[in-house]
């Protein structure tokens, strides 16, 4: 049964490949990837996002917060990097709808995550 389960995993994922999330957000990272600086100062704003997000930062305060906004602004100036992170947050949402109903579908109790 574990052996089938791990098929029609492999199987999602090669529709998660093929799907318009992915390929756009691939061909946008490697567009950014092209320019090193540019790539940093991406991964930058991304990773300060990300640590905020998953409470690595108890509490952003106004300045940090403004740092953050500024930076944002200051690279979404760029259409492609604009377009990129637009590409990077629709594939993220989409696999979190599809983890929340793989959760939902098979009643995992995570209740101790409130």
């Amino acid at each position: 049964m574990e052996e089938e389960i791990f098929r029609k995993t492999d199987e999602l994922v090669e529709i998660i490949r093929n799907s318009e999330e992915y390929l756009k957000y691939h061909k946008n990272l490697s567009i950014i990837k092209q320019d090193g600086e540019l790539y940093n100062r991406v991964n930058e704003l991304r990773r300060r996002n990300f640590e905020i997000q998953n409470g690595d930062i108890p509490r952003l305060g106004y300045t940090e917060y403004d740092e953050l906004s500024n930076l944002s602004n200051e690279l979404r100036k760029n259409p492609v990097i604009s377009e990129f992170l637009d590409s990077e947050i629709g594939l993220a949402r989409m696999i979190q709808e599809i983890q929340r109903r793989l959760m939902s579908g098979i009643e995992f109790d995570g209740e101790f995550l409130d």
